[in-house]
């Protein structure tokens, strides 16, 4: 699982301001990278679907993400988000995933071998780039603290 507040630095179509609403889809598709729990370096995590329901308008250009990443056996897998602005969760996201193994060049062989299982569920595993979780509420009354 993993959290991050993010804004768009540049615009989707050039020479307009994006929509919140844009705003929130754009972010919508990074549910998967930022709550990843097997290693970039040895698999590919492929997104062949987003689904996003929309709650109530977005307001603001700063979108809240709140991702879990969950891996069954055979290489599926779904990364679930929410996604919030600055007074609570405008949308929820559900991205489907395709796990493979990352192919490597002769010169830097692969961790994973042929013929050896794939890694066990691993949902309630934390990776290096995770960060706790933490409500919408509690990272807002935090900020505005600051």
């Amino acid at each position: 699982p993993a959290t991050a507040w993010t804004r768009l630095k540049v615009g989707i179509v050039p020479g307009e301001e994006p929509s919140p609403l844009q705003r929130v889809l754009a972010v919508a598709d990074s549910g998967n990278g930022i709550s990843a729990v097997m290693s970039w370096d040895d698999w590919l995590f492929i997104n062949p679907e987003l689904t996003v329901h929309v709650v109530r308008p977005p307001v603001g250009e700063w979108v809240g993400l709140d991702a879990a990443t969950t891996i069954a056996p055979g290489g599926a897998g779904l990364a679930r988000s929410t996604l919030s602005d600055d007074t609570g969760p405008v949308a929820y996201g559900a991205q489907s995933l395709l796990v493979a193994p990352r192919p490597r060049s002769p010169r830097r062989p692969r961790r994973w071998r042929a013929g050896s299982a794939w890694p066990a569920r691993r949902s309630t595993t934390t990776c290096a780039r995770s960060r706790p979780r933490a409500s919408w509420r509690s990272r807002r009354s935090a900020a505005t603290a600051a």
